[in-house]
């Protein structure tokens, strides 16, 4: 850099002879220094400009180093700059495209689609399971509050009443609501279900991932 300062001798030593591969040996430089021959800062060292002109003044190969060494890149020079980061950032697309084509081959990804309609299917399976319990167990529920003749006589016991006569009343009331429970039944399973419905995620990391998937596919349909 042209603004570099060098602290002492050894330093200026190490970037002649390292650097700038000018055959010198550290006791030279180091009188040069005391003689004068490297100009100090007014501060404290010397600069890169000194110590190259003291350099060139040993061996007339080295050049000057220029102040625009350490400007940005602009113009024209900028281009082969903004080409090779463009080639870069095409071949990490390129390998990233590749090792997720290959994760997809070896079944790491799922399709959505496929995915979609496996839930579709299960939400079905699970909404005619939850429906048929009603009508397969309606007649069982009632049989619990008094549609059975053991539980009809328990509860002609608790009122009062006399179960021979009682008996056969609670279970046929119990039995004409069986139709009752099914409807309240087949709501009631609606609305559970309806917190299980596609679109509507549980975690925040879904729900973004399903967003994203249909942006993509509304900009597919736009092309």
């Amino acid at each position: 850099m042209a603004g570099e300062i060098f602290e002492n001798a050894n330093q200026v030593f190490r970037h002649i002879f390292d650097k700038l591969h000018c055959q010198v040996s550290y006791n030279t430089v180091k009188k040069a220094i005391e003689d004068g021959k490297i100009t100090k800062r007014r501060g404290r060292g010397f600069t890169l400009a000194a110590v190259e002109a003291y350099a060139r003044t040993l061996d007339k190969k080295i050049s000057a180093a220029s102040p625009k060494d350490d400007l940005p890149l602009t113009g024209d020079n900028e281009a082969p700059l903004a080409k090779t980061k463009a080639e870069a950032k095409l071949k990490q697309v390129q390998a990233e495209r590749a090792q997720f084509l290959l994760n997809k081959e070896r079944g790491k990804f799922i399709p959505t689609t496929v995915m979609e309609a496996e839930l579709g299917q299960r939400a079905k399976a699970f909404k005619l399971g939850l429906e048929k319990f009603a009508p397969d167990n309606a007649v069982k529920v009632a049989e619990i509050f008094g549609g059975a003749e053991d539980t009809a006589r328990e509860l002609c016991n608790r009122l009062g009443a006399d179960p021979e006569a009682g008996i056969p009343m609670v279970i046929d009331f119990t039995h004409s609501r069986i139709e009752h429970f099914t409807r309240m039944w087949r709501k009631q399973v609606l609305q559970f279900l309806d917190s299980y419905a596609t679109g509507t995620w549980w975690t925040e990391e879904m729900q973004q991932a399903w967003e994203k998937m249909l942006e993509a596919e509304e900009n597919e349909d736009a092309a």
